[in-house]
């Protein structure tokens, strides 16, 4: 997954998803047991597949400036 400076990162996709800054790019990897809940209860209340899953946002750093 590329981020900061065109670098790219790679980690166990099973385990973690990559929550990716908007504005910086900084990346951090999200333990996939914390998300799982509330994935789950979305797709209950829909016909939805899922198919992949983007965490966008703002990082702490851009948050503060």
């Amino acid at each position: 997954m590329p981020y900061r400076g065109g670098e790219a990162t790679y980690g166990l996709a099973g385990d973690h998803q990559h929550a990716v800054c908007s504005s910086c790019g900084a990346v951090e990897e999200i333990p996939v047991a914390q998300l799982v809940q509330a994935v789950s209860t979305a797709l209950r209340a829909t016909a939805f597949r899922l198919e992949s899953l983007v965490l966008s946002g703002l990082c702490s750093a851009c948050q503060q400036a």
